[in-house]
């Protein structure tokens, strides 16, 4: 690369940086904690970011095989489990931000947020204690769907049947296990009991198959915020 177009693309990515960084102080968090629309940007390009390392993972994955057929050496196998973990991750992140943003929008007077004023009756401080769920802010991605609704009427066209709701309550155990540890760190903070999934399920809807279940319902998300956003014009 030349050194001037260099100069100019290390300025540009300091200016989007600056850009970017987002004061934080108690009324801004007011606002932006209860700004669906923002909460479900965030989901979308986590969930872009997460499609670029899957599609690292199935390359990883066909080449894998190719060389195990070949060599019997599962060591690029070990390569695509790495890109599926990061990649799962980050749908997990994705998801979370998504579920979150439906039930901010479908249940705003459910937020809970602790406000410390000043003696001029000024926010200095402010927590989020709540989102929807008792026990504050949380990773459980099961109870967070159920909250918003994935289980209902609405997504009947994301998740047909019954097995197909049973799939996505296993994928949401699996990747709720990830964004609170599997997907960080070599070990949990603490010990626990492992998780139980359907035993009527194959195992393969948490690996290679789990988008078949994940995108329809991310997408139906989409879909709604994209139909608010229209409502929102005409009015």
């Amino acid at each position: 690369m030349p050194y001037s177009i260099k100069i100019g693309v290390i300025q540009w990515v300091g200016h989007i940086y600056k850009i970017r960084r987002v004061k934080m102080f108690a009324k801004d968090l007011l606002s932006a904690t209860l700004d669906a629309e923002a909460w479900h940007l965030q989901s979308e390009a986590l969930r872009r970011s997460a499609d670029v390392l899957w599609d690292k993972f199935t390359a990883e994955l066909v080449l894998a095989a190719v060389e195990y057929k070949r060599t019997s050496d599962m060591a690029l196998m070990d390569v695509a489990y790495e890109y599926l973990m990061s990649a799962k991750l980050l749908y997990g992140l994705a998801l979370e931000t998504g579920l979150k943003a439906l039930i901010i929008k479908k249940f705003p007077d459910e937020i809970e947020i602790r406000i410390t004023v000043n003696g001029h009756n000024i926010p200095i401080d402010a927590e989020v204690k709540s989102l929807g769920l008792s026990g504050g802010p949380s990773h459980n991605l099961l109870a967070l769907a159920e909250k918003a609704g994935i289980f209902s009427e609405q997504f009947s066209k994301a998740l047909v049947t019954g097995s197909d709701k049973e799939a996505f309550k296993d994928i949401c155990r699996n990747l709720g296990e990830i964004v609170i540890w599997r997907g960080r760190y070599p070990a949990p903070i603490r010990s626990f009991t492992p998780l139980e999934y359907s035993k009527m399920l194959p195992s393969k809807i948490l690996g290679h198959y789990m988008r078949d279940f994940l995108d329809p319902v991310m997408d139906t998300i989409k879909i709604f915020f994209q139909d608010q956003g229209h409502i929102n014009d005409k009015t």
